[in-house]
């Protein structure tokens, strides 16, 4: 497992009335695993995740936390110290990977969830093409791009997007409480409540897609080679 880390410091200039200027400041860290074909589960995962396919045995991930700061040098340290503090761990179990975030206190995650908070977190996640994805997420939204595996997502507040190579055959299983589901495939299409939508077809690679408030979109894309 490699294991890389940039702080970068990033200069805005925000004025907020006669406030110093602010700064942003970003910690990035990459991470990698071999991939042995089990399930890999995102758990407790907030802000902006992206999932894209790759031609590689193994699994990268990189995350990108962002707070603001006034451009003071106590605040500036300060600031990456915060950052630092927000973990996004990487460990086997058998032969399925768990990728975990740990933040520093409930307060201040608390603040987050509710849009209050003062950093952002951006998930970018590169797997094999048919590896299989158990992700749980809680505010934000979620897009998986060109993978065929079997997939299993939930959302509380946000919106996923699955863009699902052709011609492979998937049994979609979709579910939003507070919400609307679009979707490329033919199938059953229900509101089986005042708010909400239910979406289930086919058989195949399963899709298992659930969304508190929010929306899904399912969409059919054309086979293209992978990126490195």
């Amino acid at each position: 497992m490699r294991r890389r880390l940039l702080v970068v410091a990033a200069c805005t200039s925000l004025l907020a009335g006669a406030k110093a200027p602010e700064r942003s400041l970003q910690v990035i860290t990459t991470e990698q695993a071999d991939y042995a074909g089990g399930t890999i589960r995102v758990d407790d995962a907030y802000g902006q995740m992206n999932v894209e396919s790759w031609d590689q045995p193994r699994v990268e991930i990189t995350v990108t936390r962002t707070a603001f700061r006034h451009n003071t040098p106590k605040e500036q340290e300060e600031g990456k110290a915060y950052l630092n503090q927000i973990q996004v761990t990487v460990k086997k179990a058998g032969d399925d990977l768990e990728i975990s975030s740990h933040f520093p206190g409930r307060n201040r995650l608390v603040r987050a969830i509710w849009g209050l908070g003062d950093f952002n977190l951006d998930y970018r996640l590169k797997v094999p093409r048919n590896a299989k994805l158990a992700i749980r997420h809680g505010v934000g939204d979620v897009t998986v791009h060109d993978v065929a595996g079997d997939l299993d997502a939930t959302v509380r507040s946000g919106d996923i997007v699955v863009q699902l190579p052709d011609p492979e055959k998937y049994a979609i299983d979709a579910q939003v409480r507070l919400g609307d589901i679009y979707t490329d495939y033919d199938g059953t299409h229900r509101s089986p409540w005042l708010v909400g939508q239910k979406f289930d077809t086919g058989s195949g690679h399963s899709v298992k897609l659930r969304v508190g408030v929010g929306g899904i979109s399912i969409q059919r894309i054309a086979v293209v080679p992978a990126t490195n």
